[in-house]
């Protein structure tokens, strides 16, 4: 198997290093996080917990933190890591098809109830034991033997059940940070990375995933490829915010804003190209069967599960109660819905013709940190949206560039119609033996994505929304 990153040099550097043309130090994106291990002065909340001065949005590493997650909880939630470390190493399968994960399991549900770590003057704790608790549920969930069908099990019972050693803490640590209990994009990819050499900084080849199912390359580099992603859409950021300063200054002096944001569009189309590049490098080193088969399966979430046959919370809920959450995804990377509240791509529910995939961008930004949130609020909020400065230029060029950008995502976005098709679509029709070109649109609308919508009718109708915010030239 090729190595996670080998064939990621050729691609532009993922640095973290500050910009060469700095932002106004008064800009929200200009605010550097302060370290997240320094201890904050009494009675001042540290915004990388609250996050309320950058939206904890970095200028050096975008979504990303900038510095390197913890690797280790220690002291009472030593336990969870031991727990976390067997089942890495192999003491559950998936399914339980190996038939010896129940010592596993009955420890996990022997385990204390142990409260979560406190986060008031360093954040990173508490993300670990979110991360671990979202590896740990999902191991114990998709490692129990098959639940019945609904036909066989008339009662409905519910399809997974997550301990209460388990589901309290997590309900916890989720609920501090904004975030659902169920495995998501913050903790597979944005709180999943580690240096191989702490010297040498945040650089493609010095990365690697701490946590994984199932140990494979494919695995690492399918969640490497999405951090590289992220830490490339930091040039994007700036360039947003810089064309954002510009557009609140067009009125006053449009021969000068006009061509400034018209050059930092076009660097935005080319960046979006860049991430696109770097997308279609999942092919490299992540073999698509080992995904659909043996990696996929532990994302999934209870959503989509039939009624009453979500997952039980215990101790959470009361008897009977089960919740439905969908897995990681990345219609959960705030970076991209952040390029498209900057170019206002507008994927709200249309009048008249709403289905259930019409409002799944906006409802993945519930599977986001809370800051995140915030900060594609304050993006949505924008007074001066760059479309609205666009069409009221009446300067050419400057629809020119826009349109540029726009069709720098749809490509983004084809080529992730690509990637899940041959990832997912093309894995599943073989898994029913289904000759290629053989009804393949029947095997799309039957496909899931971990997030719980039909996966490519989802991608086509986002790149469908993408290119509806072209403009007229």
């Amino acid at each position: 198997m090729t190595s996670p990153t080998r064939h990621l040099h050729a691609l532009p550097p993922a640095s973290l290093s500050p910009p060469a043309h700095p932002l106004p130090s008064t800009h929200f994106l200009s605010i550097q996080q302060p370290s997240v291990t320094a201890v904050a002065a009494e009675n001042v909340p540290p915004t990388s917990t609250l996050a309320g001065a950058d939206f904890d949005v970095d200028v050096r590493s975008g979504f990303l933190p900038p510095e390197e997650p913890l690797r280790r909880l220690g002291g009472e939630w030593e336990v969870w890591e031991s727990a976390l470390g067997a089942a890495m190493e192999g003491a559950v399968s998936l399914h339980g098809v190996s038939g010896d994960g129940e010592q596993w399991r009955r420890a996990v549900r022997e385990m204390p109830i142990i409260p979560t770590p406190p986060a008031s003057h360093d954040i990173r704790p508490l993300r670990r034991a979110y991360t671990v608790l979202s590896f740990l549920a999902h191991f114990y969930v998709h490692s129990s033997p098959a639940s019945p069908s609904p036909s066989e099990d008339p009662t409905g019972g519910p399809a997974g059940i997550v301990p209460r050693s388990l589901s309290l803490p997590w309900m916890d640590a989720a609920s501090r940070l904004g975030l659902p209990p169920v495995l998501t994009y913050a903790a597979t990819v944005l709180w999943n990375w580690a240096y191989r050499d702490p010297a040498k900084g945040y650089t493609i080849d010095n990365l690697y995933s701490p946590i994984t199912f199932t140990r494979t390359p494919s695995e690492q580099h399918f969640y490497l490829t999405s951090a590289i992603i992220e830490s490339q859409g930091v040039p994007a950021l700036r360039l947003m915010s810089a064309s954002m300063d510009e557009a609140f200054l067009a009125d006053l002096s449009p021969s000068i804003s006009f061509p400034r944001i018209a050059s930092h569009l076009r660097a935005l189309a080319s960046h979006i190209d860049t991430l696109t590049a770097t997308m279609s490098h999942m092919r490299d080193a992540c073999d698509p069967p080992t995904f659909y088969h043996l990696i996929r399966p532990w994302f999934n979430g209870p959503n989509g599960a039939a009624p009453g046959r979500g997952w039980a919370y215990e101790g959470a809920d009361a008897p009977g109660v089960t919740r439905a959450y969908g897995g990681p995804s990345a219609g959960q990377s705030s970076l991209v819905h952040a390029l498209d509240a900057f170019l206002s791509v507008d994927h709200a529910p249309l009048e008249g013709g709403a289905g259930y995939d019409d409002t799944f961008m906006r409802r993945m930004q519930a599977y986001m940190p809370a800051p995140h949130r915030e900060f594609l609020t304050h993006l949505l909020e924008n007074p001066t949206p760059i479309k609205g400065v666009v069409m009221g230029s009446g300067d050419e060029g400057l629809k020119m560039a826009y349109n540029e950008s726009v069709q720098a995502m749809k490509r983004f976005r084809d080529e992730h119609i690509r990637i899940a098709t041959l990832y997912v679509v093309t894995q599943a029709r073989a898994a029913h033996r289904q000759p290629a070109g053989d009804h393949i649109g029947e095997v799309e609308a039957e496909v899931k994505g971990t997030g719980g919508t039909a996966l490519v009718r989802f991608l086509k109708m986002c790149r469908d929304r993408t290119t509806d915010a072209l403009v007229h030239i």
